[in-house]
């Protein structure tokens, strides 16, 4: 599965969805259905279920601060489960528009959990069988498993960055992100690597202040010539 920016935003919110979100940042607004939508902003995600014959109007709401998020997708319905220490809760949405409400709730989770910046952009979010791939600004995020994203994950900021490479092969190409620590090799299907690749140079790019990865192996190059040694920095005569 592919996050790709896709969104079914909705021209105006129900009243009482409205009422409930209040002045909160809405990241994205998702019509489910029947009169139905899903309301998500940093802090939380808000499912609205308008009148029916068995139920009146109502709002519910699943705060960010979680342990782990996951989705169990069937052919017509996807079931959307946070999960935290003492608890775990969720909810159902049509397996064609799940896709931009998680995405948008990874993106709030990241955000009030700390694992970005409140103001920090984020430029991309992919997700292939399990492994979840985020692009922001400043990091580079990768989790590996069942769940969409849990606190099994690796994060590397930009500035940490002392190579960065990509390696093509017959059915995947792997992204090979190093730092002084170590090396790791993220594998993409090719039909999607570049994708994954424009996304990962513009974010970097920018943050080196560089125009290709000659530019950006030289700049990470200087860098490393210009860090003092142990004995420098230990001010040893």
């Amino acid at each position: 599965m592919l996050f790709c920016g896709y969104t079914t935003g909705m021209d105006a919110l129900p009243e009482l969805l409205s009422e409930t979100v209040g002045d909160a940042t809405v990241v994205d607004t998702v019509d489910i259905g029947g009169g139905d939508a899903v309301a998500v902003t940093h802090r939380a995600t808000h499912v609205y279920r308008s009148d029916g014959l068995l139920s009146d109007e109502s709002v519910e709401t699943f705060e960010h601060d979680v342990e782990r998020l996951s989705v169990r997708s069937k052919r017509r319905k996807s079931e959307i489960q946070l999960a935290t220490i003492d608890s775990e809760t969720g909810f159902t949405v049509p397996s064609k528009v799940a896709d931009p409400i998680v995405e948008a709730m990874l993106e709030g989770i990241l955000r009030t959990t700390g694992v970005i910046e409140a103001d920090e952009a984020v430029v991309a979010q992919f997700r292939f069988s399990e492994l979840t791939f985020v692009v922001t600004e400043g990091h580079l995020l990768e989790h590996v498993g069942s769940a969409v994203w849990d606190g099994d994950f690796e994060a590397i900021e930009h500035a940490q960055l002392t190579g960065l490479a990509f390696e093509k092969g017959s059915v995947a190409t792997q992204v090979v992100i190093e730092t002084e620590q170590r090396r790791r090799r993220i594998k993409v299907p090719n039909e999607h690597a570049g994708r994954v690749r424009r996304a990962i140079q513009k974010a970097v790019f920018e943050s080196y202040d560089v125009a290709s990865l000659e530019g950006l192996r030289a700049e990470l190059s200087e860098e490393e010539e210009t860090e003092p040694s142990p004995d420098e920095a230990a001010g040893s005569p």
